[in-house]
């Protein structure tokens, strides 16, 4: 089948209670649906890549590899009684919360299929999933547009609840107590809460599409290729505003859902309103 299967060393992939050493079910008997998930994300972003610096062959290659690949993950892993990838091939008894994060985010599921997992995906808890995968989790949860930061960030409270002043590696806190791997609120803040989003290498053009949720006010100031970029979001009556200061060569793109430039300073500052009112 040309997937990733029977890997050598250590097979991580999350601390998920229920697995072992991290290791998802199945993975020293053939494929697991998550790695191969991996391996198709890596094909795709390696693709992309080769397109950006000019080598149409080779991104070509990586491209038709990847979407057979995918073709693969969807014969061996989706079960369509249940609407949910398993784990191991043929497992339907064994489908994890990552491993089908991993299938949105990777594209092998799209459209009303991919919608459909929206419900189980939601199901999350750090007694199913721990800190790492939640990264992933959350992503695919923004990309099915079911994103809910404030709910999301409810086991960050907890570690502070318990006196944690550092993020640990995993949900039983029984490793390191100071870890990089959950660290990720940090993205949420960036992507969820301001609603940045990258749409041209080097941050040429970007889009903004804040939600505050509980928040009234929020000062983000992040260093860009181009520059830093200055954002001062801040609740309204009837929605939220948005003050910008931003490299001169950086654009931004009008936002689909109503984020309108109501100021204009020049090329470096503006203001921004998005309506709460439909």
């Amino acid at each position: 089948d040309g997937l990733p299967a029977k890997l050598p060393y250590w097979n991580f992939v999350d601390w998920t209670p229920q697995w072992e050493k991290g290791q998802p079910p199945g993975y020293l008997d053939g494929p697991t649906c998550v790695i191969c998930c991996q391996y198709v994300l890596a094909l795709k972003q390696a693709g992309d890549l080769y397109r950006r610096l000019g080598s149409s062959e080779l991104a070509s290659a990586f491209e038709r590899r990847s979407a057979a690949v995918a073709s693969r993950i969807r014969q061996l892993f989706w079960h369509s009684n249940r609407e949910i990838f398993s784990d191991a091939p043929g497992d339907a008894s064994s489908a994890s919360i990552l491993t089908n994060a991993w299938a949105v985010c990777a594209g092998i599921v799209t459209g009303p299929a991919a919608r459909g997992l929206v419900k189980y995906l939601e199901t999350w808890s750090p007694q199913n999933i721990s800190f790492f995968g939640m990264y992933w989790l959350f992503r695919a949860l923004r990309m099915l547009g079911a994103s809910e930061w404030s709910a999301q960030i409810q086991p960050w409270r907890n570690m502070l609840a318990k006196g944690l002043t550092t993020w640990p590696e995993d949900t039983g806190f029984g490793r390191s107590l100071c870890h990089g791997w959950s660290a990720h609120p940090i993205s949420t803040v960036i992507e969820c809460i301001a609603g940045v989003r990258i749409l041209e290498p080097g941050w040429k053009r970007i889009r903004i599409s804040p939600d505050l949720g509980c928040l009234q006010y929020l000062h983000l100031k992040l260093p860009t290729p181009e520059g830093p970029l200055d954002l001062s979001m801040s609740r309204q009556a009837n929605g939220t505003l948005v003050a910008i200061q931003k490299p001169v060569d950086m654009a931004i793109e009008p936002d689909p859902s109503g984020l309108q430039e109501i100021q204009s300073e020049g090329p470096e500052r503006a203001i921004l309103f998005q309506s709460n009112i439909t």
